[in-house]
């Protein structure tokens, strides 16, 4: 696919929130939730003292196609 997406990290919302450009989020979902797993155990490593327990974090998918 030739689209960038963006995962972030809400730790307000205690979520992951995968944004799409297109409708399509199926297409990104499984590298996305590599991503995510990647983080959660980087993060685990970098901040092992941090109250954030990234590891109940949700995610959700978010497509933020405009339209005209």
């Amino acid at each position: 696919y030739g689209f960038w997406y963006t995962v972030v990290a809400n730790f307000r919302k205690k979520m992951f929130e995968v944004l799409c450009p297109n409708n399509r989020t199926d297409l990104i979902a499984d590298e996305a939730q590599l991503v995510i797993k990647n983080f959660k155990a980087s993060f685990r490593l970098a901040y092992n003292r941090s109250q954030v327990n990234v590891t109940d974090m949700g995610v959700s998918f978010w497509s933020v196609c405009s339209s005209k």
